[in-house]
């Protein structure tokens, strides 16, 4: 796939994406629980560099979208024991 219909694409998924969080914070009061407990969280962009390729850029998202699992999973465990 070509790097600039990637990159174009995920600029308007993110484009979809922040209209989407704009307009919900707005109807609900810039609350968004995500089912345990009601815990409120918040929006976050992330810029990263274009690594140059779509295997190299695929292979960060992942890292990345690993990370924030395993840090989320530390908040949900007493003492962010495993």
């Amino acid at each position: 796939m070509d790097d600039r219909k990637t990159e174009a694409g995920a600029v308007d998924a993110n484009i979809q994406a922040d209209s989407f969080m704009a307009a919900y914070h707005e109807a609900h009061g810039g609350r968004l629980s995500i089912g345990d407990g009601g815990r409120r969280t918040r929006h976050l962009t992330l810029m990263v560099p274009d690594l140059g390729s779509d295997k190299q850029n695929a292979a960060l998202d992942k890292a990345i979208g690993e990370f924030i699992h395993k840090v989320t999973a530390l908040m949900k465990k007493p003492g962010g024991e495993e």
